[in-house]
């Protein structure tokens, strides 16, 4: 839609600033070196001549779109003739006082404000939802986007237009979507010991802990695809930021856990309307979906397995495709496992939005009749999908029965579910138990369930995440947990591959191995895992495992800059090399040349492209 939007404007103004006048029109700066001016819109067209950057040409016309878009021109010399859109970016686009502001919407927390359309320019500031800034002008080359932007403080600059959406109402529906602030709840601390910090990052000052059952005030969020936070206020005024994991709301603790809330002085009743009764959309099922889930269903993977694939290219809006074709790639049968996708079409598939409730209701009605027949896929699914509202606690319990049954009959999914349950998700599907979340990652594990592997390794391991630990861990403990990091790393996992990595580097649970270490941290780097990049420049610019090189240490570096984000820089800063004081990206372009650079930066460009492309398979 933002694509759509920036062509739109800046091919709407071009246009109408060749109508108005011939001999003024819009100007455009060349990019290129060297790019031909031809007799037509074709690279048949006969060259005219050739023009370089930074020349500066009036543009007069235009002709097709996308990668075969193309200007026709004239240069200051008078040369006129059409050259590719490609090698000409739109100088500033000067707006009227009397023509409408061009308004968008902010979407992102935090997004920077940049001196120019790059990641690598300078931050001039940052600005977060639900803030609307004015459009000045866009730049796409055909692989990324940005809008130039002016706030309502006014600063200039550019931002990535992923973060940018119209705002259809103007001033007034930013009037009104500012109203609609974050409604806040009590949390309840579910973790011992967890930091309290400034700021949405493990990385940023801790400002005090807290430990279960402590009540917090839940008073905003942050998100992105991988993690979440809270920012709380506790009892005694404390403000501050706790990883979400780590926060659930109190609404959705059984009745015998909550506090009871301090009785309030009674206000005058109010008769209210009762609340329409809220309903998913009816939806009719695909004949070829619902033949597909019969099969799968049935245990054919083989035969359904192809079918959610051609759904999948397809683009279905139905969820369910994309949650079976992931647990095909986990733990069926006849199917060439793949855990790094596994994971990205389950994700899809519960963050899909519209008529996502309908589609699983819809799916339910297929499945209760097989699960009540005991078929354990039919008992898993059922489960799953009571499991996807987990503030209905009656559906919660529900589906915690039919997820025992499943696993209790042996079915490897199910089973992986219910140790995720012991270990606290779905809340209040059962008391947490991690050793019994344990006995089941392990049933799971030796059904070589990768998920499993990886989860029973970290819990093993005693790596709970941010403020947690096991408690209690033996070198039995640390040995195991190895042993399951090298089988999820030996069927692709690249949590298994950066777990494994990180024990044979530390020497704990295994002998010590830097060549074995840092061969897997580059298999996982490969794969996109911005730890295991990191790691992977570590390694070459100390030269332990191979052979010392900074031209892959700047490389690799790169891309854990792009894949970590705003987490980077402090990874960077603190990387000192041996006594220069340099971080280990400064250190690496300071001893390499802008040609080594150059061509290390297309490497890691070209590899990111391949993890984006998967990513969205």
């Amino acid at each position: 839609m933002m694509k759509r939007l920036c062509k739109l404007v800046l091919i709407a103004a071009l246009c109408l600033a060749c109508t108005v006048c011939a001999l003024a029109g819009p100007t455009g700066l060349v990019k290129g070196t060297n790019v031909n001016v031809r007799a037509s819109h074709s690279t048949k067209g006969r060259v005219l001549g050739r023009l370089s950057k930074p020349a500066e040409v009036e543009v007069l016309d235009s002709w097709g779109s996308g990668s075969d878009e193309w200007f026709k021109v004239r240069a200051k010399s008078g040369l006129t003739g059409w050259m590719s859109a490609q090698f000409i970016e739109p100088a500033e686009i000067d707006t009227p006082e009397n023509e409408p502001k061009t308004e968008l919407l902010v979407t992102g927390t935090n997004v920077n404000i940049r001196a120019d359309h790059s990641t690598k320019a300078r931050a001039l500031g940052r600005v977060s939802k639900p803030a609307v800034v004015e459009m000045l002008d866009a730049w796409d080359n055909g692989k990324e986007m940005w809008t130039k932007i002016k706030t309502e403080k006014g600063v200039v600059g550019w931002m990535s237009s992923q973060f940018l959406v119209p705002a259809e109402g103007g001033e007034e529906e930013d009037k009104t979507s500012q109203k609609d602030e974050f409604e806040t709840f009590t949390g309840v601390v579910t973790g011992t010991n967890v930091n309290i910090r400034a700021d949405h990052t493990s990385k940023s000052k801790a400002l005090g802990r807290l430990s279960k059952p402590a009540r917090v005030t839940v008073i905003d969020n942050w998100a992105t695809g991988a993690e979440s936070w809270w920012k709380v206020r506790t009892a005694n005024g404390l403000v501050g930021w706790m990883n979400g994991d780590f926060v659930m709301n109190e609404a959705y603790l059984p009745p015998e856990q909550k506090q009871t809330p301090p009785p309030q002085p009674k206000a005058p009743e109010k008769r209210a309307p009762a609340p329409a009764a809220r309903r998913a959309p009816a939806v009719r099922l695909d004949g070829v979906f619902q033949e597909a889930c019969e099969m799968w269903l049935a245990g054919n993977d083989a035969a359904s397995g192809p079918v959610f694939e051609k759904l999948i290219a397809e683009r279905t809006v139905n969820p369910a495709v994309y949650l079976l074709r992931s647990v095909q790639l986990t733990s069926g049968k006849d199917t060439d496992h793949d855990a790094v996708r596994a994971r990205s079409l389950e994700l899809k598939a519960l963050d899909m939005k519209g008529d996502a409730n309908g589609f699983w209701n819809a799916v339910m009605v297929v499945a209760r009749e097989p699960a009540q027949e005991k078929q354990p896929r039919a008992m898993y699914l059922c489960g799953r999908i009571l499991w996807l509202d987990f503030s209905d606690e009656n559906a919660v319990k529900e589906g915690m029965t039919w997820m025992q049954d499943a696993a209790n009959a042996g079915y490897s999914e199910a089973q992986y579910q219910l140790g995720q349950a012991y270990a606290g998700w779905p809340p209040s599907a059962v008391k947490e138990d991690l050793n019994e979340a344990i006995v089941w990652y392990r049933k799971a594990a030796e059904q070589d369930h990768v998920p499993a592997m990886e989860e029973l390794a970290r819990c093993l391991e005693g790596d709970l995440g941010e403020g947690q630990e096991r408690q209690g861990v033996t070198a039995d403990d640390l040995k195991e947990a190895f042993k399951w990091y090298t089988a999820a790393a030996d069927q692709g996992s690249y949590t298994g591959q950066y777990g494994a990595a990180m024990m044979l580097r530390d020497g704990r649970g295994a002998e010590k191995d830097l060549n074995s270490a840092a061969e897997l941290f580059e298999a996982a780097a490969y794969q996109g895992h911005g730890e295991a990049a990191y790691e992977t420049a570590v390694r070459y610019a100390r030269g332990e495992g191979v052979e010392q090189s900074w031209e892959q240490a700047y490389k690799w570096m790169r891309v854990a800059e792009d894949v970590l984000g705003e987490y980077f820089f402090d990874r960077d800063e603190v990387f000192l090399t041996a006594g220069d004081g340099q971080t280990l990206k400064r250190a690496a372009a300071k001893r390499l040349d802008a040609d080594v650079i150059a061509a290390m930066d297309k490497e890691a460009e070209e590899l990111l492209a391949d993890v984006r492309r998967r990513d969205d398979e």
